[in-house]
C-alpha cells in the first residue's frame, strides 16, 4: 500500500532510550525550606475539590511534593498532577 507516494522513515530502528534529566521540579528543590500556599484540585473528590494548603517545602520527587504546616503539625503529600498553582510567601531561588 505504501508504494511510491509516502517515503519510509529514516529513523532508526534500535532507537535507544534515555532517562529524562528531571528539570521539571528544578524550582521546588531549589526552594526548599521555603514557606508556600499551594492551590490544588482533586477532580474525583467532593471533600477536598478545591483545596489551598499553606506550609514550608519539604521535599520533592518526580510525582510528588511534601509539605508541613508548622501552624498545626500536619504533614502533605501531594501529587504533582494536582497542583494548580504556587504562591511563595517569601523570595525564591
Amino acid at each position: 500500500m505504501n508504494g511510491t507516494y509516502f517515503k519510509n522513515s529514516d529513523f532508526p530502528s534500535n532507537l535507544e532510550y534515555n532517562e529524562p534529566i528531571d528539570d521539571n521540579n528544578i524550582l521546588f528543590k531549589k526552594n526548599v525550606g521555603k514557606k508556600v500556599k499551594i492551590y490544588a484540585t482533586f477532580p474525583n473528590s467532593k471533600e477536598w475539590r478545591d483545596r489551598m494548603l499553606s506550609g514550608i517545602i519539604e521535599g520533592i520527587n518526580n510525582n510528588f511534593l511534601i509539605i508541613s504546616d508548622p501552624k498545626s503539625g500536619a504533614w502533605y503529600l501531594l501529587p504533582i498532577i494536582n497542583i494548580s498553582y504556587i504562591e511563595f510567601e517569601e523570595k525564591i531561588n
